[in-house]
């Protein structure tokens, strides 16, 4: 089995950029995937297996978290990173961090996110976020006392790092990446550089149309592509593309697909190319 990297910070801490960076540079990557994966690693746990049985196919991981029957957040990378750790040393972690105010903005920013923490826990908007910024300390604390000086282990802070800083990572363990693949994919684009922003897009585009076919990733395809899409004006190759995936949403929309498209509220899915998913 080849070495795995796992993403170990918080969600709104560039996720889903890192999932790109690793699908774009061709290294198989598994992100959230509507909350399974990190059911799965809790549920392998509990019944004695390895954490990532069920995830063999995959080298990276990030976004493991999901909700419990209570609706409250359970975050693997936090709660187990010391037995992902033990289960193979050489193994690699990342770390992603950001100033403790912008992950509380970005993070209560996030649909229902903070009115879900508020309803799961009964508690108000203050309280979720003194429980939040209480959540954070201790987790920094715990994984920078934790490796020390391990050298597997890279601590990314997205607001001052890049693709170079993490290529120069991987590569220090003999992974080699392209560090033009790392970005912000998960939020509106601010970039003064055009020819930046140009690989930007192309890079959001590519990962799209590029993303495995497997099941529970068809919501992240979608907004990936509808990023691209808001960023620069569809084109007539991507007018096809969508044609095609309009035409296979029809065979295959499902009423929990449905919910899925409506909760990404995708660009793609108001662009004149395309129609609602009946």
């Amino acid at each position: 089995m080849s070495r795995r990297t796992y993403q170990i910070g918080f969600n709104k801490t560039a996720t889903v950029s890192l999932h790109v960076f690793f699908l774009r540079n061709n290294i198989p990557s598994v992100h959230w995937d509507r909350g399974r994966l990190a059911k799965t690693v809790f549920d392998n746990l509990a019944n004695g297996r390895p954490l990532f049985t069920h995830y063999k196919a995959y080298s990276a991981f990030t976004d493991m978290e999901h909700r419990d029957e209570h609706r409250q957040i359970r975050n693997a990378s936090e709660a187990l990173f010391k037995k992902m750790h033990a289960q193979d040393s050489q193994d690699l972690f990342i770390f992603n961090t950001r100033s403790l105010k912008a992950w509380l903005r970005s993070r209560a920013q996030q649909d229902d996110y903070l009115e879900g923490a508020m309803r799961a826990h009964g508690l108000s908007t203050k309280e979720v976020l003194t429980m939040w910024t209480a959540q954070y300390n201790s987790h920094c604390e715990a994984v920078r006392d934790y490796f020390g000086d391990i050298p597997h282990l890279l601590d990314f802070n997205i607001e001052r790092d890049n693709g170079t800083t993490l290529s120069a990572f991987l590569a220090q363990h003999g992974i080699e990446t392209d560090p033009k693949f790392y970005g912000h994919n998960h939020r509106t684009i601010r970039m003064q550089n055009r020819e930046q922003r140009n690989q930007q897009i192309h890079n959001l585009r590519d990962a799209a149309i590029d993303f495995p076919e497997v099941e529970g990733e068809v919501a992240l395809r979608l907004k990936l592509m509808g990023q691209a899409i808001e960023l620069r004006p569809i084109g007539a190759f991507m007018q096809r593309k969508a044609a095609g995936w309009r035409a296979c949403l029809k065979q295959e929309a499902t009423t929990q697909l449905k919910e899925v498209l409506r909760a990404c509220a995708m660009p793609l899915l108001q662009c004149p190319t395309l129609d609602k998913v009946a």
